[in-house]
């Protein structure tokens, strides 16, 4: 099965859409595969000049009215086969005359109006009973489902556990395998840096993947019993830590309840790096951080992103420290304050004295 990176991922995702062939993704829990095609959704409703909204946040009021303006809308869709029967899918039976016709959920109804739009995601598809995966696999290759065809503009995506996550699986059968092009997502620091900085994801969190590596997911690693962190698993620790200060024994516990006990334990490593910086000194001598550790570049790269977020007159003086950085530590740091803010960070920048430096230096790798 051919591994791939959440950008790749993405890419293939993009090329899903125009050929509109069937794409099956595995990978563990809490690798990002519904949330790459989430973060293509924006795109292509920017390109078919349409209002993105996700199907499970419209209220009943509104789902009617995508169906009668199906031609205004995108609509990006997750569905959790695992957990369905078979009527979920093919819709309620009923008598028409002198046939038996079914009355599909309003989502099958939505995706099969003409002029619809948008990406159906059918996940733990694998986790599903044959009688209920047999007719998602009929929606997703046919494009059909109940006597009713897919518009056009619909992407259908399906993803999977692996057997080796430790979840009750059943096996594709091996025709039906050969219709998908088949992909595994597997965990990326880089990508996930990326995606991480557009969405605010906390800074310090961000530095100490990037430090500890290993540490995005381990959830392939722990023992039974034992909590393991996965990029999902981050995530929402960055939203329970929100402003409390990382140095706090609140954070550790939010950590440990998100992520595990040994990530938190590591963390409190990073967190020790961070506390021994003087932030005063560094800004009064950006020179000196030339001499300091790799731990502690780590801890300036989220500090700096911190400094960023809370002052806009400190500008200057973060491009001085990031010209006296390490290069490898100073195009991390940098990536991490543009995605953090990308209209703040370039308004700055073009009253900015000191960022032409850095231009010069980092712009080939940034920018």
């Amino acid at each position: 099965m051919l591994p791939v990176t959440a950008s790749e991922y993405i890419e293939m995702l993009e090329v899903s859409w125009k050929t509109k062939l069937p794409l099956m993704t595995y990978g563990g829990p809490g690798v990002g595969k519904s949330e790459c095609p989430r973060e293509l959704a924006p795109k292509l409703a920017k390109e078919l000049d349409r209002t993105l909204v996700e199907w499970a946040h419209l209220s009943e009021a509104d789902k009617k009215d995508a169906i009668r303006n199906a031609e205004k809308y995108f609509i990006f869709c997750d569905q959790r086969i695992g957990g369905m029967d078979s009527t979920d899918l093919r819709g309620l039976p009923k008598f028409s005359e002198d046939w038996l016709v079914t009355t599909p959920y309003s989502w099958i109804g939505y995706f099969t109006t003409p002029g619809a739009a948008g990406i159906i995601f059918l996940d733990e598809i694998n986790l599903a009973p044959p009688t209920v995966a047999g007719q998602a696999y009929e929606l997703i290759l046919t494009r059909t489902i109940a006597d009713r065809r897919l518009a056009d503009d619909v992407l259908v995506i399906a993803a999977g556990n692996r057997a080796s996550d430790k979840a009750f699986t059943f096996e594709m059968p091996a025709p039906l395998r050969d219709r998908f092009n088949e992909i595994e997502l597997r965990p990326d620091v880089k990508s996930w840096t990326e995606w991480a900085g557009r969405n605010n994801v906390n800074p310090h969190l961000i530095s100490f993947v990037n430090w500890k590596e290993m540490y995005l997911y381990t959830l392939d690693k722990v023992k039974n019993g034992e909590k393991g962190s996965s990029p999902r698993s981050i995530v929402r620790a960055s939203t329970l830590i929100g402003d409390h200060d990382i140095t706090s024994n609140i954070v550790r516990k939010y950590l440990t309840a998100s992520c595990g006990t040994a990530f938190a334990v590591e963390f409190q490593a990073y967190v020790k790096h961070y506390k021994s910086l003087n932030w005063n000194k560094i800004f009064k001598d950006p020179s000196s951080v030339s001499g300091f550790s790799v731990d502690k570049c780590w801890a300036i790269a989220g500090g700096l992103v911190e400094h960023f977020n809370k002052k806009d007159d400190l500008f200057d003086t973060l491009m001085d420290v990031l010209a006296h950085m390490r290069d490898d530590f100073a195009i991390v740091a940098l990536k991490l304050l543009i995605s953090s803010d990308v209209k703040k960070f370039r308004a700055l920048a073009n009253k900015s004295k000191n960022f032409p430096t850095i231009v010069s230096k980092y712009g080939k790798y940034v920018i």
